[in-house]
């Protein structure tokens, strides 16, 4: 709790039962996840010993409906992929009326 500033300490009430949710937005008090802009970086971590020296690799990025995938490619072959949706990066997708 060392790393939460003084109004965010006075924010965590103690020696009360607490439910389920209350729990979650405590831990996530916590971890500092609370009060600060999530990431809008995702990651994409490939091994050398992935990749064909012959091709090297190539990463196609999609930005779907619910979100954002990553996928990397060597020899017609997928070696790695992840994905986060729009809400885990903290952006907000509004639907566009075309006339």
């Amino acid at each position: 709790m060392s790393n939460l500033l003084p109004h965010e300490r006075e924010r965590i009430p103690t020696g009360e039962p607490h439910s389920e949710e209350r729990r979650q937005q405590l831990e996530d008090l916590k971890s500092g996840k609370i009060g600060k802009m999530p990431s809008r970086t995702i990651y994409l971590h490939l091994e050398p010993h992935m990749i064909s020296p012959e091709s090297g690799a190539t990463v196609q990025i999609q930005l779907g409906g619910e979100g954002i995938v990553a996928e990397a490619w060597s020899l017609d072959d997928c070696i790695a992929t992840t994905n986060k949706t729009y809400n885990e990066l903290g952006i907000e997708v509004k639907e566009v009326e075309y006339e």
